[in-house]
């Protein structure tokens, strides 16, 4: 199929809403390419809508499925929830969760969905800058809690990845009883988590299967993806341990908040992005801190989408 036009839906979810999925600068690259960029308006991306104007974009008001589109790639961070406008449609989504009736209407639709993550192979560097960004607040929400009841603010303040190395080497220069585990660290989120930590020295333990009913003894855990999903239930009820220590849990993935509804009425959100599940557990959803951090994060999702639209021709689809 004929890549030659794409379109760039907005956001269906507040905390995603500010991320640019492709910067003027990258569209202005495309169109030199001969692509023609059609980007959803919106008045809450951190790039303005006459930046992409300038830049050789076609702002639209009309949605992705309408007749105008049929014919681009379309690229969202996660599948559409429109599914019920599906037909014969292509999407390339950042997110790679999907639901089985999601994909089941793909498939039926005679519709595309390919996933980033699964284009690209290699080290990509927006999962790498989930895993700095998870690495930072679950060690400075700990501190915070344990030492100067210092907020989180000032965490979205660095643009590089030195920046923020300088900010935690100040923070942990003593940091030495403090234990820490990461749940799967074969994922992209995980050599982010492992990237930062070597930079800062600190000893880290992989949480092996065998080793998950430990998870209540570590100050800081990073769930990067759980790979073993059959464990879900098992991760949930080390939470009210009697033996547990002050900790926080960074999910990286996503993969246990979605199951802590029975557990806690409350939700997090990019307001209150720390769940206190228990006077020993704070539960921090990565999902809701895009908002400090979007240029950097924008800038990332679209270099990545850039080498994907301009360098891999059939995509391999993933439904």
């Amino acid at each position: 199929m004929d890549f030659s036009k794409i379109y760039v839906r907005n956001s269906e979810y507040p905390n995603k809403s500010s991320i640019a999925l492709l910067t003027p600068k990258d569209v202005r690259t495309l169109t030199q390419y001969g692509f023609a960029v059609f980007i959803e308006m919106s008045e809450t991306r951190i790039f303005p809508d006459d930046e992409y104007l300038d830049s050789g974009g076609i702002l639209t008001i009309e949605p992705w499925y309408s007749q105008l589109h049929h014919d681009c790639l379309i690229i969202g961070w996660s599948p559409p929830v429109e599914l019920d406008k599906l037909y014969q449609h292509s999407h390339l989504c950042v997110s790679n969760r999907a639901t089985e009736e999601c994909l089941s209407k793909f498939e039926n639709t005679q519709s595309s969905l390919y996933f980033c993550e699964t284009v690209l192979q290699s080290d990509l560097s927006l999962y790498t800058l989930a895993g700095y960004v998870a690495t930072s607040l679950g060690l400075s929400h700990l501190y915070a809690r344990l030492v100067e009841q210092r907020t989180l603010g000032e965490v979205g303040q660095w643009k590089t990845k030195e920046a923020l190395l300088k900010l935690l080497t100040y923070y942990f220069h003593d940091w030495k009883t403090n234990t820490i585990g990461i749940l799967d660290n074969h994922s992209q989120y995980g050599k982010g988590v492992m990237s930062m930590l070597n930079d800062l020295k600190m000893e880290y333990t992989h949480l092996e299967k065998s080793k998950i009913d430990t998870i209540h003894q570590f100050d800081v855990v990073f769930i990067c993806n759980n790979e073993y999903p059959e464990c879900t239930k098992e991760i949930l009820d080390t939470i009210y341990h009697k033996e547990r220590k002050h900790s926080v849990w960074i999910d990286v993935s996503g993969e246990i908040t979605k199951h802590l509804h029975s557990l806690c009425p409350r939700h997090s959100t990019i307001y209150k992005p720390v769940l206190e599940i228990c006077d020993t557990l704070d539960i921090i959803a990565l999902d809701n801190y895009n908002l400090l951090f979007p240029e950097i994060t924008s800038i990332d999702v679209s270099t990545m989408i850039l080498n994907i639209v301009t360098s891999i021709t059939p995509l391999q689809k993933d439904v």
